[in-house]
């Protein structure tokens, strides 16, 4: 009957912080996604779909820091981080949080590509 209860603590316990845990991921994912996304500008998002550039992460030096002393986390959730990191979701921040840069994407014959391919370029990144 002990061994029952414990088992039954453990799951109580377990359950909640693997909720917990999942929605902390998710909003750090969303929320590093527009911060990224806060320092992009329209013509920089352009010229990266036109040259077929997919790394969001180059030439700013805080990006690449913050990147660097939060790899561990992204690391350590690294299920909540694939699971949130879709081109879809990702679309779906942008169209929310840049619309300028959402109608750019969208209407441009490689847009949707490019952020298939920005997308898994960024979490090969994140989790390297």
């Amino acid at each position: 009957m002990k061994e029952n209860n414990s088992k039954l603590r453990e799951l109580v316990y377990r359950v909640p912080i693997r909720v917990f845990r999942h929605f902390i991921g998710r909003e750090i994912a969303i929320g590093f996604i527009e911060g990224v996304l806060s320092k992009v500008t329209p013509s920089q998002v352009l010229h990266m779909i036109e040259n077929d550039q997919y790394n969001l992460f180059t030439g700013d030096g805080k990006t690449e820091k913050l990147v660097k002393r939060i790899k561990k986390l992204f690391i350590q959730n690294r299920d909540v981080l694939v699971a949130t990191i879709t081109p879809e979701n990702v679309l779906a921040v942008i169209r929310e949080a840049r619309p300028d840069i959402y109608s750019l994407i969208i209407n441009h014959p490689k847009g949707l590509e490019w952020v298939r391919k920005t997308v898994k370029h960024s979490l090969e990144y994140l989790l390297s």
